[in-house]
């Protein structure tokens, strides 16, 4: 029996993006649209994905002359950047619809704002419409210097093809009453997805970090992955390390050079605060997690985004892989989750980060083992990409 056929719509690829479109690969054939040009770090994943028989990837390019026409309006003052989005995503509309050639589809997913919008006018009501949303929140998320007027405009787009969904797939359910909220979604049809890792656990030790730097000697690593930004307060958390000599932090990723010296600044007046600057392939992420002792998982910039993180974000799934406890910002909603599974530790400031590891370490087994049993609960692709295939069989069915 040949496999039913599945669009997904995206204008990015990440390790969010990619594992759960090879895994629905084994199900479903899927048309994956790109833009044209793709920015050279996705261009990895766009030539895994290619490989694939079941997955055809359409990348839809504007033309040259279209490229052009839209520079020469952009440039009139009378015709605004709200405008000329408009007219952008009008020209991969007919794009994408010329690329797909009236092909059937069982469902369709809009990956993110601009996926959905252009699924929604791409498609209108010609099959089912999923709005995988990876990233929440209704005002710009970051200290870069944002133009309103078109961030709203985009919100308003995105709204209303939200509304126009028949499934939101989500994280979790304090993820999905947020976007419900800012984008006024009745329909409640909705389907749990966290931020998922494939392969089983690893309970091997790792020895990257050791290897990497000898000053470690015999402390115990904790580790912070992830990117060093001003947002993230990566250097508030390092001043916290001066003087915990039993235990080594390393600031794992990449990101920004001044942000990166303040902590090389800091690391000058303590001996176990580390900067681990050499970047490896995601395949061999584990070999640095798995040589952590215990992690961090602070997001300390205050938007829902960040808040409801426990599910999104893709190192706690890495983290309990690899058996490691982490410590994350109290939230109050997850506090039933650490009261059942307790494979983390909240603390509620940076400032508590010092009793936060006592505490660990001093039950560290258990928590290590929650940590693995919280993989298997709620971070193993194999397992929820299952469960995913299962609930859209489901409302196919409906």
């Amino acid at each position: 029996m040949s496999k039913q056929r599945v669009i997904i719509i995206s204008d990015f690829i990440t390790t969010n993006v990619y594992d759960p479109v090879l895994a629905l690969s084994k199900k479903y054939n899927i048309d994956l649209i790109l833009p044209d040009p793709l920015p050279s770090y996705y261009q990895d994943y766009k030539k895994l994905l290619s490989e694939q028989n079941e997955i055809n990837v359409l990348q839809y390019k504007l033309s040259f002359i279209t490229r052009v026409f839209i520079k020469i309006l952009s440039l009139l003052p009378f015709i605004s950047k709200r405008k000329i989005l408009e007219i952008r995503l009008y020209f991969k509309k007919i794009m994408i619809k010329s690329s797909i050639n009236g092909r059937k589809y069982l469902f369709g997913i809009g990956i993110e704002k601009f996926g959905l919008i252009l699924l929604n006018q791409v498609l209108k009501t010609k099959c089912t419409i999923i709005y995988y949303s990876l990233e929440i929140y209704d005002k710009p998320y970051s200290t870069i210097k944002v133009d309103m007027e078109l961030f709203n405009h985009i919100r308003t787009l995105e709204a209303a093809a939200h509304r126009n969904a028949d499934i939101t797939l989500i994280q979790d359910y304090c993820r999905w009453l947020s976007i419900q909220k800012y984008n006024s979604i009745n329909n409640e049809n909705k389907l749990f997805f966290p931020v998922s890792v494939p392969c089983g656990i690893n309970n091997k030790k790792g020895f990257y970090l050791e290897n990497q730097f000898p000053g470690i000697a015999n402390r115990k690593i904790i580790l912070a992955y992830g990117l060093i930004s001003s947002w993230r307060k990566v250097d508030e958390i390092a001043k916290v390390f001066i003087g915990l000599n039993e235990y080594a932090l390393v600031i794992h990723g990449p990101g920004e050079e001044t942000e990166k010296q303040k902590i090389r600044d800091i690391s000058l007046k303590a001996n176990n605060i580390f900067l681990s600057e050499e970047l490896i392939d995601l395949c061999d992420i584990n070999k640095v997690i798995s040589s952590a002792y215990i992690a961090l998982s602070l997001y300390l910039y205050p938007n829902d985004n960040n808040r409801f993180a426990l599910f999104s974000s893709e190192r706690n799934a890495r983290y309990c892989q690899n058996g490691i406890p982490f410590i994350t910002l109290r939230i109050q909603e997850y506090d039933e989750v650490y009261e059942k599974y307790k494979y983390f530790e909240p603390v509620e400031s940076i400032n508590q980060l010092p009793d936060a590891i006592k505490k660990i370490d001093n039950e560290y087994d258990n928590y290590r083992r929650n940590a693995f049993i919280a993989f298997e609960q709620f971070y193993s692709m194999d397992k929820n990409i299952e469960k995913l295939i299962g609930e859209l069989e489901n409302h196919e069915r409906l």
